[in-house]
This record gives C-alpha cells, structure tokens and sequence, in this order.
C-alpha cells in the first residue's frame, strides 16, 4: 500500500508507519507486528472538543463569565423582532472564539508527520482527514500500545509541522491566519501549542512572512530549551524565557 511517514521511538523499542491506505501499524525492535488498526476519521466525533451553547432550554445556557454579555445580547435582539426562544437559536460566549472548520492553505505540504514524546509513553501523528466532505488537519495522539487518546480540535489554517517536547505534554505545530477584512489586514503565521488532551495550549508569533514562508518543519533539543524552525533557506533558534518567546 506505501508508506506515508515512519518514525521510532526514542528508545528504539517501537516503530511506527502509516501507510497509504490510513493504517496505523507499530513493530517491536525486532519488526515483529505489534499494532495494525485504521485511521478513521469518525473518530473524530468521539473526540469533538467544540460546545454549542442554545437559548431554548435553561440547562443548555451559558452560566460563565460571558453570561452577561450574552443577556444582553439576547435582549437587542429580542427588542429587534427576532424570536430567540427556538431551540434553533444560537448565540456564542463572547468570551470563547467562533468554531473553526479547520480550513486547510495552499502551503500545507499535505504529508503526515509523527512525533514520540521524550519517554516514549505516547506518540503524535499530524495527519489530513475528512469528514462530512471537510478536509481538515487533525493532530492524533496515541498511547505507546497504540490507544487513541485524543484528537486536536480543528483550527483554520492548521499547518504540517509537528514535534512534541521532549520534557513534558506540549506538542508544537504551525496555523496561518488570514483575515479576511481588508481594515484589520491581520496576516500571521503563529507558532501554536497543543496538550496531549488536543486543546490548544497557547501560541507566539513566528515574525515571519505569512504570504510567502513556510515552515518546512519544526523541532525541539534535547533538553526542551531550544525550538527549531526549518525554512526553506534558513533555520531559526527559538528559547522561552519568562513565558516569552525570543529569536535567537
């Protein structure tokens, strides 16, 4: 069937492939099959971080602290005529951002990339799937035994780099932002951050030029001080310090 990406394990125990075809399989040291099993991307439901927040029923309301906002809201639109009182009717926390379908762009590389974590109790696999005829990047994490642990809520502009910190749960990729409103003009290409559970983890500003880099791949040192940033001429040292990110 092929093989699309392949990586082992820190300590050379486990080898994992994905092949053409969306299998999963892991080998022992000795290329002794231990795991076969397919990516499906059904899965995807099961693991669907998103909420939706409904007017029509009190225990579907919000109750945090965009709870306010959110009367208010519901109050200019009551006085504008509107009937928010269906079940259908649905307004966002101000406080949380809009739902991302997890637009792919032109410089996504569209392969499949897999990182083990430094203890190589866990390994992560940066993999394009579709559902409901969407195609979107998804970040898969998996137990050393090949268990589904979670998968990354989708993000518009998710890109192909993917490396987990050697030294703890953070696992590091790339999103292009295009913003579409002229006036804003709010082009970016961000570093991003993920935990192991697939929700974002923060972000920092890569500095670079979102209409013509790219970040070919993404890596850390040893000892989780230092972030490398492949480009296509270039490379980029990263180091954290006060939690903020700084050029080397």
């Amino acid at each position: 069937a092929g093989i699309l990406s392949a990586k082992w394990s820190y300590d050379e125990e486990i080898l994992t492939l994905i092949t053409n075809d969306y299998k999963l399989l892991l080998f022992s040291r000795n290329l002794d099959l231990i795991l076969e099993t397919s990516i499906d991307s059904n899965d995807i439901k099961s693991f669907n971080n998103q909420v939706s927040i409904g007017w029509g029923k009190e225990e579907t309301q919000f109750k945090g602290k965009g709870k306010k906002q959110l009367e208010r809201d519901r109050e200019i639109l009551k006085n504008a005529g509107l009937n928010i009182e269906s079940e259908n009717a649905i307004l966002c926390d101000p406080t949380i951002s809009f739902k991302q379908m997890g637009k792919l762009t032109e410089f996504d590389l569209k392969n499949v990339s897999i990182s083990w974590r430094g203890d190589c109790q866990f390994f992560s696999i940066s993999i394009i799937e579709e559902i409901d005829n969407l195609k979107r990047r998804s970040i898969r994490v998996y137990s050393r035994d090949g268990q589904l642990i979670s998968i990354s809520e989708p993000i518009d502009g998710h890109e192909h780099s993917l490396a987990w910190k050697p030294q703890g749960s953070i696992i590091v990729s790339t999103q292009r932002k295009f913003d579409s409103d002229p006036e804003i003009n709010d082009y970016v290409l961000d570093i991003i951050f993920f935990e192991k559970n697939g929700l974002r983890h923060g972000e920092f500003n890569s500095r670079l030029n979102p209409l013509i880099d790219n970040i070919l791949n993404i890596d850390w040192s040893s000892n989780s001080e230092i972030l490398l940033l492949q480009l296509e001429n270039s490379i980029q040292l990263w180091y954290v310090k006060n939690y903020h990110w700084y050029l080397k």
